[in-house]
């Protein structure tokens, strides 16, 4: 079975996410975190998931959950949440110094 992890920006984000939502609604976070869960274990299990968006760093792809677009990638068998991102925000390269390599 594949894995996936979560960088630590990823983490503090998807926390933050939820943290957001549970103070609106407990029960909308709690449906919301199994959603994104959801989906990282089907990242991880099908890499090539999702639209490349290789200009932001080589092999990453991203994949949306409501409004949450999740960035991730394929990095030796382990797939790599790198971002996970809350509405529109503005994205570019800079975003994601340190996943070129």
């Amino acid at each position: 079975m594949r894995r996936f992890r979560l960088t630590d920006p990823a983490a503090a984000e998807f926390e933050g996410i939820l943290d957001f939502c549970k103070a609106v609604s407990p029960k909308y976070a709690k449906t919301l975190n199994r959603e994104l869960r959801q989906r990282f274990r089907l990242v991880a299990r099908y890499p090539r998931l999702g639209t490349p968006v290789s200009h932001f760093a080589p092999g990453m792809r991203r994949t949306s959950v409501r409004d949450i677009t999740i960035y991730f990638r394929d990095e030796g068998g382990v797939t790599v949440i790198h971002h996970v991102v809350q509405g529109a925000r503005d994205i570019d390269a800079a975003f994601f110094d340190g996943a070129s390599t």
